[in-house]
C-alpha cells in the first residue's frame, strides 16, 4: 500500500522537471540574451570587487611611517627653537658686555633720550640689583655659581622634557635659562663679577644698572606670568 504513493510522487517530480525544461527550450532568444547579459554583469561586478580588494591589500602593504616619526619631528623643532633662543640670548649678552667694557671703562655715563637711558659700566658681584653683594666670597660662590648653575641645569632639563609646550612657553623658559647662563659665564671668567651697563628711568625714578641677560630673564618671567599660559605649563610634562 505504501509503494503506490511513493511512485505517484516520483512521477509528479519528473513531470515538473520536464515541464521546466520545455519552457526553457521554448523561450525566445531575447530571454537567453538577457540571462547572458545578467551573467556578464555579475562577472564584471565580481571583477571590480576583486580589483578593489587587491588595491586595498596593496595600500595596506605599502610601508607606513613609524609611530614615533611625527613625534620625533616635533622634538626636533622643539630642540631647534630652544637652541636658537639660548644662542641668541647668550650671544647678544656677551657681545653687549664686551662692547660695554671696551667703550665705557674709561668714560663718564652716557645719557640717551633725555636721560631716559643711561649707559655706565658697573661690576656687580651680587644678584639682581646687587643683592647679596656684601656676602663673603665663599657664600657668593656657593649661591651665585653652584646653586644657580644647578638651578639652570634643572630648568634646561625641564624645558627639554616638555612634550606639548607651545612656542611661547618654550621661548620663556629658554630666555630664563639663557639669561642665567649669560650671567653665570661672567661670574666664571670675571672672578665672580657680572658686567652691568644700562639703566632706564625718568628723573629720580630709575632702575638699577642691568644687562642684556637680566632683560632676557625679566622677559621670560613676564611671559610665564601671563595667566592663560601659566595655568597649563605643568600639564605639558
Amino acid at each position: 500500500m505504501d509503494a503506490w504513493p511513493r511512485a505517484s510522487g516520483t512521477c509528479l517530480t519528473a513531470t515538473a522537471h520536464r515541464t521546466a525544461a520545455a519552457m526553457l527550450e521554448s523561450a525566445p532568444p531575447s530571454s537567453g540574451k538577457t540571462a547572458t547579459a545578467a551573467m556578464t554583469a555579475d562577472a564584471s561586478d565580481g571583477a571590480d570587487a576583486a580589483g578593489g580588494a587587491d588595491a586595498a591589500d596593496a595600500a595596506d602593504a605599502e610601508p607606513r611611517p613609524a609611530a614615533g616619526e611625527g613625534a620625533a619631528m616635533t622634538r626636533a623643532v622643539r630642540l631647534a627653537l630652544v637652541a636658537a633662543v639660548l644662542l641668541c640670548s647668550i650671544g647678544c649678552d656677551q657681545v653687549a658686555k664686551t662692547l660695554a667694557r671696551a667703550s665705557l671703562a674709561a668714560s663718564q655715563p652716557i645719557s640717551l633720550l633725555d636721560d631716559c637711558v643711561r649707559l655706565e659700566l658697573a661690576q656687580n658681584r651680587g644678584a639682581f640689583l646687587s643683592l647679596g653683594e656684601g656676602l663673603p666670597v665663599a657664600a657668593r660662590y656657593l649661591l651665585f655659581v653652584v646653586l644657580v648653575g644647578g638651578a639652570l641645569a634643572l630648568t634646561l632639563a625641564f624645558t627639554l622634557r616638555l612634550r606639548a609646550a607651545n612656542p611661547v612657553q618654550l621661548v620663556a623658559l629658554s630666555l630664563l635659562t639663557g639669561g642665567g647662563l649669560g650671567n653665570l659665564i661672567d661670574r666664571l671668567i670675571h672672578d665672580g663679577a657680572v658686567v652691568d651697563f644700562v639703566s632706564i628711568g625718568v628723573g629720580a625714578l630709575r632702575t638699577g644698572i642691568f644687562n642684556v641677560a637680566d632683560a632676557a630673564i625679566t622677559l621670560g618671567v613676564l611671559l610665564l606670568l601671563i595667566p592663560w599660559r601659566r595655568s597649563s605649563i605643568f600639564s605639558t610634562l
